[in-house]
């Protein structure tokens, strides 16, 4: 599941290098917020989430996820959010096995790259946590 490439911003960041014109990205948004909500684009977590139709909200990741938890990393430019399934170490690098809902391919993801993880989301108005 991908999630919107960027969201609009009211103004520009602290640095002062992006124009109000200019989308913020997702990981600068959950640094300064401390979360992120928007709707789920693709189907590779249904049936858990419909695309563009629920509100998820992540929250930055801290410490170790656990298995089962829905994880939010970039692949090259997109987003994806994708489920914790198990964890790897090679060596020195040690990260975690994911895959989405409706996939059957596993990913094996560093530590580094999760952005953050997803903590309930919004359907028909209901709040469901995670």
């Amino acid at each position: 599941m991908t999630c919107e490439k960027d969201i609009p911003s009211a103004a520009p960041d602290a640095g002062g290098s992006s124009s109000p014109d200019e989308p913020r990205k997702i990981e600068d948004v959950l640094a300064s917020e401390g979360f992120y909500m928007g709707p789920p684009v693709g189907v590779s977590m249904w049936p858990m989430l419909r695309n563009r139709h629920d509100v998820m909200m992540v929250v930055p990741a801290e410490g170790e996820l656990r298995r089962y938890d829905v994880a939010l990393y970039r692949r090259g430019e997109k987003y994806v959010l994708h489920r914790v399934v198990g964890h790897y170490g090679k060596g020195s690098e040690k990260g975690y096995v994911i895959c989405g809902d409706n996939c059957v391919m596993l990913e094996y993801i560093p530590r580094e790259d999760v952005l953050g993880v997803l903590r309930g989301f919004y359907r028909d108005g209901r709040h469901i946590d995670c």
